[in-house]
């Protein structure tokens, strides 16, 4: 990704509609706007990126959730951040990668390594 970052002169971005989830993340305290990944560009390994949006760092989750057994499927969470961004085109710089996709035994456990995720993130 640094590499393509390098070669594109500037952040590797992607464009999509922001689409109603199952609303786990806000159920457990980190509401995500999703989004389908688009079909004409470039497709990253799932996992979970460190990114920008709306000029603040941002965490990314793509893939498909194996804790939920879920489509695939893009989410946002941005620390500190509230608004109403259903139907609106969301656009997202991927700035890194964090780790790989993995499947959590409970959800106390998914919600530690997201913390921990965040962190990193707002460095």
């Amino acid at each position: 990704l640094a590499k393509a970052n390098r070669f594109l002169t500037r952040n590797f971005s992607l464009r999509s509609k922001v689409i109603e989830g199952a609303k786990i993340g806000r159920k457990i305290g980190f509401p995500t706007a999703n989004m389908k990944y688009p079909k004409d560009i470039v497709r990253l390994p799932y996992g979970v990126y460190k990114i920008k949006c709306f000029d603040k760092f941002a965490l990314m989750n793509w893939g498909v959730k194996p804790t939920f057994n879920s489509e695939e499927l893009i989410e946002v969470h941005i620390p500190e951040f509230e608004a109403d961004l259903y139907n609106k085109e969301l656009e997202i710089e991927i700035l890194s990668k964090i780790r790989d996709e993995k499947r959590f035994e409970n959800l106390d456990e998914l919600k530690e390594q997201i913390k921990r995720d965040i962190e990193l993130c707002l460095k």
